[in-house]
């Protein structure tokens, strides 16, 4: 089932994914269904306000959740909107120890060297 996830990065402030979605024109009561992964139908208009708004594709707003009895072939293209356990960086990070944080330093570093380094 396709159901619709405003990723946290997305949010700014005290934004709310339901506050977004009904910025974009939607009733509060469709925003609780399209979040809540109820069947419900988003017109293309409020979808084009809503990517507008947050600067994204509808890809990133859509998650696909795979039916068990109902698998995907392997290479189904919905495949590429299930996405994996999200990770909370930033409650990650407080509770790591020193010397990981200093290694995912060095990973960043590698990844994304600072100007003039």
């Amino acid at each position: 089932m396709l159901r619709i996830q405003i990723p946290k990065e997305k949010l700014t402030g005290r934004q709310t994914p339901t506050t977004v979605l009904m910025k974009a024109g939607m009733h509060q009561k469709t925003a609780g269904k399209l979040l809540g992964g109820q069947p419900t139908r988003i017109t293309t208009n409020s979808l084009t306000r809503l990517c507008i708004d947050l600067h994204c594709t509808p890809n990133e707003l859509f998650v696909f959740e795979e039916d068990a009895e109902k698998p995907l072939a392997e290479n189904h293209p919905l495949r590429a909107l299930i996405r994996q356990n999200d990770v909370d960086i930033t409650t990650v990070l407080h509770t790591l120890p020193q010397d990981a944080i200093e290694k995912i330093k060095d990973i960043i570093r590698q990844v994304n060297p600072e100007p003039g380094s």
